[in-house]
């Protein structure tokens, strides 16, 4: 069984890799939100979110 994660990440050149599933972490199975850093922020501040 794997550990699912929720993440967030703005899509750059840099996670864009995360994104498309080019990068894996062994056991786990990540649940990806594309946002913009201020809405990322303001909702892990807010709600505790990814």
């Amino acid at each position: 069984m794997k550990l699912k994660l929720s993440i967030a990440t703005d899509v750059n050149p840099l996670t864009r890799p995360i994104i498309e599933g080019q990068v894996k972490v062994d056991g786990v199975s990540l649940v990806h939100t594309p946002l913009h850093p201020s809405e990322m922020f303001w909702r892990q501040l807010t709600f505790c979110d990814f």
